[in-house]
This record gives C-alpha cells, sequence and structure tokens, in this order.
C-alpha cells in the first residue's frame, strides 16, 4: 500500500531549504522516496553546492563544526559579498616566500625532514628528524635496557623452559579422550613441555613443534584456538606436513569442548578398532 504525501507542503518545505532526508524523516518515508516524488512532481533537485549556499545548511554546519569548518566553505565570489571583496582586494598579489613559510608552519603540525638534524646524514622523507643510526643510539642512551649485564640463574631458566609446558582446556581434552582411546598405552605425547618439545622442519624456513606427536607413526595432532586461528586455514598445515611425509589432524576449539571430535580422533588413531571404540561409553574425571 502506497502511503499518502501531502506533495504541496513536501514542495513548500524543500524550498524553503529542508533537505529530502529530513523531510523523509517527518513523513515517516526514506529520502530516496522524497526525491522521487520530486522529480515526478518536476521540481529540480539542488546540487551539494547549491545546498551549502543555503543559510539555513551553512548555519548547521557552522553550529556542528565550530572551529573545524572554514567561514568561507563552499562559497565563491558570486554567492557571497565577503569573497567577493577578499577576492578583489588579494587579486594579482603574490605572497613572499617568507609569507609562504609562515602559512605552511601555521597549518602543518609537525615538520618533515629529508636529513638527519643531528648527524646531517641523508634519509627519507618523514617527520622523523633523526636517521635511523642517530635515533637507535638516542634510543640506547636514554631508555637502556634494564636487563643488560645480566644473568639469569639455572633455576629462573628452568622456570621459563617450563612455561611452555602448560596445557590450555581444549589440549586437556584432547588428552583425555586420546586416554580414553588407548588407555595406559597412549603413543601421543604431548610436545609442548619445555623438556618434551619435538621439532619437524616443515620448509627451510619453518620448523614447528606440533601439540601431540606419535613418532612411530608419523602422524601429529594440532589443536586449533578459534580466537588465534580464525584466520588460519587448516589444509595448508596439514599440506605442509604431508610434504615431509607426517600425517596432520586438526581439531579446532569450538568442536574439542563439546567433544564432537571423538570419532576424528578415533579413525585417525586406530583406524582397525575403530567401531568398537566408539562403542563404549566416555567417562571424564574433572
Amino acid at each position: 500500500m502506497t502511503k499518502f504525501l501531502p506533495i504541496e507542503e513536501i514542495i513548500l518545505l524543500y524550498n524553503q531549504g529542508l533537505a529530502p532526508d529530513k523531510l523523509g524523516a517527518k513523513f515517516g518515508v526514506n529520502g530516496e522516496t522524497i526525491r522521487n516524488r520530486l522529480k515526478k512532481a518536476n521540481i529540480p533537485l539542488r546540487s551539494l553546492k547549491d545546498s551549502m549556499n543555503l543559510a539555513s545548511v551553512r548555519a548547521e554546519l557552522s553550529y556542528k563544526t565550530i572551529g573545524r569548518l572554514a567561514w568561507n566553505k563552499g562559497l565563491s565570489a558570486s554567492s557571497d559579498a565577503r569573497v567577493a571583496k577578499y577576492t578583489k582586494a588579494l587579486k594579482g598579489k603574490v605572497a613572499s616566500p617568507e609569507t609562504r613559510l609562515k602559512l605552511s608552519q601555521s597549518k602543518t603540525k609537525h615538520s618533515w625532514y629529508t636529513s638527519c638534524q643531528e648527524c646531517g646524514r641523508e634519509k627519507g622523507f618523514n617527520r622523523s628528524n633523526r636517521c635511523v643510526f642517530c635515533a637507535a643510539k638516542y634510543r640506547a642512551d636514554n631508555y637502556p635496557n634494564p636487563m643488560k649485564g645480566r644473568k639469569l640463574s639455572l633455576e629462573h631458566k628452568t622456570k621459563l623452559l617450563n612455561l611452555g609446558g602448560i596445557k590450555t582446556k581444549p589440549e586437556q581434552k584432547v588428552e583425555m579422550l586420546l586416554n580414553f582411546i588407548f588407555g595406559s598405552s597412549n603413543p601421543f605425547k604431548y610436545s609442548g613441555s619445555g623438556e618434551n618439545k619435538f621439532f619437524i622442519t616443515l620448509s627451510p624456513s619453518r620448523v614447528k613443534v606440533p601439540d601431540f606427536v606419535f613418532s612411530g607413526a608419523k602422524k601429529v595432532i594440532e589443536v586449533y584456538g578459534d580466537y588465534w586461528h580464525k584466520d588460519d586455514n587448516p589444509q595448508d598445515l596439514i599440506d605442509l606436513y604431508k610434504g615431509v611425509g607426517w600425517e596432520c589432524l586438526v581439531l579446532w576449539e569450538h568442536e574439542v569442548m563439546k567433544e564432537v571430535v571423538i570419532d576424528k580422533l578415533v579413525y585417525f588413531t586406530d583406524p582397525y578398532g575403530a567401531e568398537e571404540i566408539l562403542d563404549k561409553e566416555i567417562i571424564f574425571v574433572e
């Protein structure tokens, strides 16, 4: 059903300077609907430049952008007497280099340099007043490394190495599922701790430490966190492992926490006894 709109009132308000979007809000329709009705009534629509010359629009803009909008924004010598006056006074005049520099400095918050202000070495055109060498010296002199010259004790080093062995909740779930499948003879070892890390060279520039590894069968299990790996494609990692002769299973955090990956784990780790294992009831001890 088409909504009735008083076209005469709309035309009157539009000629008084009200924008189509505001007219639409007034009559409960979209601004595009108002524009279409004005076009059907053969009313020429104002351009953005014409709208800027309206007193009502300029008054609203000046109120919203106090200190950010120039008073002559959108005005020309033909539409405003003040602009015409300044144009006539400045016509033919050329600013001196000193005046140009002052105007540039008044409008620019930062200075740009092509050479280092300390050693004179040439550098890229940017805001930094030092080259990379002087900047490094400045940081070393004013912000020294508090750990420089200090040596860690053997106890502290061991503590830092063992920090990597803290399992996340999804990894703990996967370990419980593996223990359910294999019992006490679970061949998949957690490889995140400092002393049990297992390194696999995937490419000349990449060495990976998998989450769980069965070195005898050349199988690894990776647990992907929903946040940290949200932009990763698991197939890329699987292909890298396959290229060096390893099989890889990637499990997502949301699957692990809902315990809907038991079938994936069973078929990946023990495909021959899969049906028998899946018939058992899973019991976890919290």
